[in-house]
C-alpha cells in the first residue's frame, strides 16, 4: 500500500493532507493535518481519488495547490469503524488516525 503527504496552500489555512491506500483499487483515506511530520490535529476528510498519490499542482475548482512533501509505502496495522493504525515504511513510524467524521 502507498501513502502521500501533500502540502495544501491557497485553500483556507495552509495545511497538510495525509492520504493512504486502504484498498489497492479504491479511493484514498484522507486527513487534514495541521503540521508534518508532527501534528496536533488530524481531521478526517472525504476519500480522495488515487491520482493524488502522484499529483502535484493546482486543485480543481480553484481550491489552491498541492505539493508532495513525503510519499512511500505503508501497512495497515489495525483498523476498526472508529480508527486506523498505519505503519509508514521503512521508517517504522506509526500513525493512529480517527476514521469517523464527527460534526
Amino acid at each position: 500500500m502507498r501513502y502521500v503527504v501533500l502540502h495544501h496552500t491557497g485553500w483556507g489555512e495552509d495545511h497538510f493532507d495525509f492520504m493512504v491506500e486502504a484498498d489497492p483499487e479504491g479511493l484514498l483515506l484522507t486527513w487534514r493535518l495541521d503540521g508534518w511530520p508532527h501534528f496536533l490535529s488530524a481531521i478526517p476528510l472525504p476519500d480522495h481519488r488515487r491520482i493524488y498519490l502522484d499529483y502535484e499542482g493546482a486543485v480543481s475548482g480553484n481550491r489552491g495547490t498541492v505539493r508532495r512533501v513525503e510519499q512511500g509505502t505503508c501497512r495497515i496495522v489495525s483498523s476498526s469503524n472508529r480508527d486506523i493504525c498505519v505503519e509508514l515504511l521503512p521508517s517504522g513510524r506509526f500513525l493512529r488516525l480517527r476514521l469517523d467524521r464527527q460534526k
